[in-house]
């Protein structure tokens, strides 16, 4: 597609391109529909959206986003879309394969109970052909190592965690009865004061009796649970497997955790990995005599599973380009709100001194009180960190071309060396040291590196094939859906507020539809999705400009 048939909006400005969808695979996969069964059709997102028709012979041709072209930020595209090394933008690419579910036709909107059996056996479809995306793919998720495998350790670990929850029983119960007097001290100096005010001190002096007795009530229970869990996992081999039996005998112990969070601090439900992440990371450090004790086998898994991520040029290149956006957005941002909040605090300053017809007198001969003296002190520091901020501001800005200029070049999808992955930690630790209030548009270094692995996923065929082997595998195993439900061509899509449930008995048909999708960087509201519809006699006369986008979020 060249630029003169790139659409555009009412103010000449191009469209952001979100998908290319080729018809001769349509075709091919689902037999005769009311689409051509050549070329393909570009999907544009926008303001009002646009679907355009590209002639056979067209259509595998890599475009660039056109100059002037908004970033699909604008239209729900993460912040972290992907540039070329000369700063502009590039499309993520994601094969598309189709699939034909077989699945009854919809019944009428009247009847719900078929309806919601209509929905439950489209789930089912899909499940049988992909699994369901189950997490947003992460870094530390991609290279997570190998399991962890069902040690005796794990059994061994919580016995020792409820062990010592059991002996600080007396000291958690001494804290409660000290937070409860000082709770009763409250109640009693809110005699004085407002209905609402007593109330309030009143139901939490109740609240914190109730949850005195509670644990009275609860400790012999809790100290026969503990009992059981030390005496499963006693005289243990913590380094031999357990076998499927036993492993369920714990993760039915786990299970009960909950029933005597009182008492300690994992108070949730959570699946018994969460215990076995938590054992793994108590583990000692490699080169200590506990960890040289440990069998060879054991050494090497852990350390497998604790070897630092590979690190990418790109995330180097990449937070090079946002803290370009801290120091065009993030600076003016962080003054602006010092300078406001001085403002505010002035305020209210002159709103609690004297006002009347001797309140000048009073300002010069009267003791100040407490918080107007603590208001005047929190003024003067603001004004002295605005100060300061103003001062940084040269000295990031310089921080911030020397990190550009030290990434200028780099191939982005070539592995760091160590000495290079040690600057990039000195830079970032500089960040947050130095330059702290004007981070707002800098993430977090595992931000960086998911950030990078949805780059090198959704990147030209260089890019994603530095990608490990076991990270590709786990990409094709587990994210080829997205998030939520699924894009889709045809049939009844998601149906949110109402809208596309307008079109469809207006009788039109659903062209395509795109949901929130991590893997493609679309954050379409909050798990939102666009969708493209057209009438049967502009689809019958091939009037893609008649088409119609809708966009619906939660």
């Amino acid at each position: 597609m060249d630029a003169a048939s790139w659409p555009r909006d009412d103010k000449l400005q191009p469209l952001p391109f979100v998908a290319q969808i080729d018809l001769a695979e349509v075709a091919a996969i689902s037999g005769k529909t009311p689409l051509p069964d050549k070329g393909s059709l570009a999907f544009f997102t926008g303001r009002e959206g646009a679907v355009v028709f590209v002639p056979q012979g067209q259509s595998n041709m890599s475009v660039m986003p056109l100059s002037g072209a908004p970033d699909l930020i604008e239209y729900g595209g993460s912040p972290d879309w992907r540039t070329d090394l000369a700063g502009r933008p590039l499309f993520p690419y994601w094969p598309v394969n189709f699939t034909v579910l077989d699945v009854p036709p919809p019944p009428p909107d009247e009847d719900e109970d078929a309806y919601q059996a209509f929905l439950g056996a489209q789930v089912a479809a899909v499940e049988q052909l992909f699994p369901r995306r189950k997490y947003f793919l992460s870094a530390r998720e991609a290279f997570a190592g190998p399991p962890i495998p069902d040690w005796w350790r794990t059994a061994i670990h919580y016995a020792g965690y409820l062990d010592k929850a059991v002996r600080e029983i007396p000291k958690l119960i001494v804290s409660e009865q000290e937070f409860l007097a000082r709770l009763r001290k409250t109640a009693e100096e809110a005699q004085s004061k407002s209905p609402n005010e007593l109330k309030t001190a009143q139901d939490s002096v109740a609240r914190c009796e109730r949850k005195i007795a509670k644990l009275h009530e609860l400790q012999p229970a809790f100290l026969e649970f503990a009992a059981a869990v030390s005496d499963f996992s006693k005289r243990r081999d913590p380094w031999a497997l357990m076998n499927p039996d036993e492993t369920a005998q714990l993760a039915s112990l786990w299970a009960r955790n909950a029933e005597f969070g009182a008492f300690h601090f994992n108070q949730g439900t959570f699946p018994l990995d969460y215990l076995k992440d938590q054992m793994f990371k108590a583990l000692p450090a490699a080169g200590t005599p506990e960890f040289s004790a440990f069998p060879t086998a054991v050494r090497n898994l852990i350390d497998e599973k604790r070897a630092p991520r590979p690190q990418w040029w790109f995330k180097a290149i990449h937070y090079a380009k946002r803290l370009q956006d801290a120091a065009q957005l993030g600076v003016p941002g962080a003054l602006k709100w010092r300078e406001e909040q001085i403002v505010s605090l002035r305020k209210l300053h002159h709103e609690w001194q004297p006002n009347d017809a001797l309140a000048i007198f009073r300002r010069m001969l009267g003791p100040k009180s407490e918080k107007v003296t603590k208001l005047e002190a929190d003024i003067v520091k603001s004004a002295a960190r605005l100060a300061e901020l103003h001062r940084l501001e040269p000295a990031f800005k310089t921080f911030v071309r020397e990190v550009n200029e030290w990434t200028k070049g780099r191939d982005p999808w070539m592995r760091m060396l160590p000495a290079d992955i040690a600057q990039l930690d000195v830079q970032m630790k500089r960040m947050q040291d130095e330059f702290k209030d004007f981070d707002a548009y800098v993430p977090r270094p595992e931000e960086l590196e998911t950030s990078t692995l949805l780059a090198m996923a959704t990147a030209d065929e260089r890019g994603y094939a530095a990608l490990p082997e076991p990270v590709r595998t786990l990409i094709n195993r587990d994210c080829l859906l997205p998030s939520g439900g699924w894009h889709q061509m045809f049939g009844r899509g998601i149906e949110i507020q109402g809208d596309s449930v307008a079109m469809r008995e207006e009788g039109y048909i659903m062209l395509l539809q795109l949901t929130y999708d991590d893997m493609m960087h679309w954050g379409f509201g909050d798990n939102g999705c666009y969708q493209f519809w057209i009438s049967p006699a502009d689809l019958a006369q091939q009037n893609w400009a008649a088409a119609k986008m809708m966009f619906e979020c939660g």
